[in-house]
């Protein structure tokens, strides 16, 4: 419904099959505005707002394509930020494209990829899709997307499947400087967001880029995009350093 929203609104729905929950939130105006000019109602819905990041998967961060000179303003940028943070799915979503040129797409992906490169390594290449309420474009796609990062975000391996990831890094000899870790054996141990342990020796050499290293690693071998991953090292004991994964997929003592 057309109108300003104050409170945060829930509506469960179906689609292609999949039951879910979507959280309209309030919008919110830029911290220093709200103080200064004293509105009570403004900052009980920003914090609602940002409460609502805490309980959701996957966030969906609207942007206004006419703010072309600059996508994301500093507080756009403290939302993408607190999403991060708080551990969720990300997909950006540029309202009114029908207002924009392909050319003017083009460059706002680009703007995009600019703002967000400090973080990268924490959440990979964000999706962002382009849609007009006016027109309805670009919605079915969004629905996908998030869906698909939904996904991402609930994803699970095998020991079997990480420990074959580990042994193409160890083959390919790109984790195997002597100022590294000695990689030994992964596992997951929980999802959303997906989170991982190495066991490896010399495991307080594992630094940021390190770490950072093994994040883009596991992106690019299972496409997960647009959400966090949690590694974290352990020195191996006697158990990792007896476990190996044949060619054909099972683990061998």
């Amino acid at each position: 419904e057309p109108g300003i929203t104050r409170d945060p609104i829930n509506l469960t729905i179906t689609y292609n099959g999949e039951r879910m929950v979507l959280v309209d939130t309030a919008g919110l105006r830029k911290k220093g505005r709200v103080i200064s000019m004293g509105d009570q109602v403004d900052i009980a819905t920003s914090a609602a707002s940002m409460r609502k990041i805490k309980e959701v998967d996957v966030c969906l961060v609207l942007l206004d394509a006419s703010r072309q000179d600059q996508l994301m303003h500093q507080q756009d940028l403290a939302i993408i930020n607190a999403v991060i943070d708080a551990g969720k799915g990300l997909v950006l979503v540029v309202n009114k494209s029908d207002t924009l040129s392909e050319q003017q797409k083009h460059r706002i992906l680009k703007t995009k990829d600019a703002m967000l490169a400090d973080r990268l390594s924490e959440i990979g290449q964000v999706p962002l899709v382009c849609v007009s309420g006016q027109t309805g474009e670009g919605l079915a796609n969004l629905m996908e997307t998030a869906l698909e990062v939904h996904r991402r975000f609930r994803f699970k391996a095998s020991s079997n499947v990480l420990m074959r990831w580990l042994v193409d890094l160890k083959r390919v000899g790109v984790a195997s400087r002597l100022s590294d870790p000695t990689l030994k054996f992964a596992r997951q141990v929980d999802s959303a967001p997906p989170t991982f342990v190495i066991s490896c020796s010399r495991a307080e050499k594992a630094s940021g880029p390190f770490l950072a290293f093994l994040r883009n690693s596991l992106r690019d071998r299972f496409g997960l995009d647009g959400i966090p991953l949690n590694i974290h090292v352990r020195e191996a004991d006697k158990k990792d350093t007896g476990k190996k994964v044949a060619a054909g997929g099972r683990r061998k003592r």
